[in-house]
């Protein structure tokens, strides 16, 4: 049973990462994104490759009046060691001036442990259409 637990600790530790770094994308707040991520990160987005200095650029390019809640649906999580994979689907609701609208993205994650912190290691996203 004890294991079972913490295994359970480490899927939601993982989950939550996940969780927290949108919200702070959605706060546009690059220095929690950072602490969330490794400093040699690299997101695979829909063909290109980002890095954290990417993700600032992209970020500053935004309006930020707009207002971006994150939705999770968790498919897959694995723990091996200092290693976690994680696979979910993203729902965005984008809402800015009086328009709305969503986004989804089918994503994984690679997580490494640091510090006895999860960070993204290595980030993949792609767009579902």
């Amino acid at each position: 049973v004890k294991a079972q637990e913490a295994n359970n600790d480490q899927q939601a530790a993982i989950n939550q990462v996940i969780i927290n770094i949108f919200d702070d994308i959605s706060a546009f707040d690059m220095c929690k994104i950072r602490q969330n991520c490794t400093k040699d990160m690299i997101l695979l987005e829909d063909g290109m490759v980002w890095n954290l200095d990417t993700i600032a650029n992209k970020l500053n390019s935004f309006d930020h009046k707009i207002v971006r809640t994150n939705e999770f649906k968790f498919i897959n999580i694995q723990v091996s060691g200092q290693t976690a994979w994680v696979s979910y689907h993203n729902t965005a609701h984008f809402t800015l001036n009086d328009k709305k609208f969503d986004i989804n993205w089918l994503e994984s994650a690679v997580l490494v442990k640091q510090d006895n912190r999860w960070l993204i290691s290595l980030w993949h996203s792609t767009t579902v259409k």
